[in-house]
């Protein structure tokens, strides 16, 4: 059933692509791994927004060319850390930044919280893109402890908390 929701959102994600969409999405899937105790985070961004949010018109990074600037990584990663934040029990849980991946116009980002405590109350934060498209939706789906919670993150409610 998962993995069917899954490839339905990457299809639906997918369909909506083109050089100027109107649909301003990003989907974050949040998935508790037991055997390494950590979260293992995939983000999927529109690559031209994420562009348009990181470079603007001034600055092209050009993600996935042979033009990428070579502090793409960089630039992705404190632009994350400035608009995601997870916080367990009132407490904000770190993520590595792994990466990125560019496939055609979807850009993947690769992150990971380790060392996962047992958690009562978790609170997730996804401001991504809210600068730049007002109609803009974070989706998460968030995996923990044999249970799923699916959100949906706007510029009116960009934070959601979760109790165990």
């Amino acid at each position: 059933m998962r993995t069917v929701f899954i490839l339905l959102s990457v299809v639906a994600i997918l369909s909506f692509a083109s050089a100027e969409h109107k649909f301003y999405h990003s989907y974050t899937s949040m998935r508790h791994n037991p055997n390494t105790n950590a979260f293992e985070i995939e983000m999927r961004i529109f690559t031209d927004d994420l562009e348009k949010a990181i470079g603007g018109d001034e600055d092209p990074i050009r993600l996935g060319s042979d033009k990428e600037i070579e502090d793409a990584d960089y630039r992705i990663e404190k632009y994350i850390r400035d608009r995601f934040h997870v916080k367990s029990n009132d407490q904000e849980l770190y993520w590595k930044y792994w990466g990125m991946e560019v496939d055609y116009d979807i850009t993947w980002i690769y992150l990971e919280i380790s060392n996962v405590q047992p958690i009562n109350v978790l609170s997730i934060e996804n401001r991504i893109l809210f600068e730049h498209f007002e109609d803009q939706n974070n989706e998460i789906t968030l995996e923990y402890n044999g249970w799923t919670k699916r959100m949906h993150l706007t510029t009116a409610e960009p934070k959601s908390v979760i109790q165990n």
